[in-house]
């Protein structure tokens, strides 16, 4: 089993968010992280609201949504790829250094 293909531009926010939520994670998180995204059309400028809920608690937001971000190559980090990154996880920035720490704890790897 490796990596699943990252979600197609093309796809409905809805396929994507079960890509995202079901095949794209490790198993230990499933059911536990919930993605969001909200697009007020009425807005001059369409913007929207995103947000990652973990066990039902809000732990990222934003206040726009740009559609055309860029896509990522690949949505998940394995458990040897994320044991070589402990010792870099200190000098990322803490909203990111929280998804490492919550990663390695449902990976069982210690920090």
């Amino acid at each position: 089993m490796g990596i699943k293909p990252s979600p197609s531009p093309g796809l409905s926010w809805s396929a994507m968010r079960k890509i995202l939520e079901q095949e794209n994670i490790c198993a230990s998180l499933k059911g536990r992280l919930q993605y969001f995204a909200t697009r007020y059309r009425g807005a001059h400028d369409q913007t929207g609201r995103v947000a990652i809920h973990l066990d039902g608690k809000e732990i990222l937001k934003s206040d726009s949504f740009d559609w055309s971000v860029k896509q990522h190559d690949n949505k998940r980090i394995g458990k040897r790829r994320l044991q070589k990154l402990v010792p870099e996880v200190e000098a990322q920035p803490e909203w990111l250094q929280s998804f490492y720490r919550l990663r390695m704890e449902a990976g069982g790897i210690a920090m």
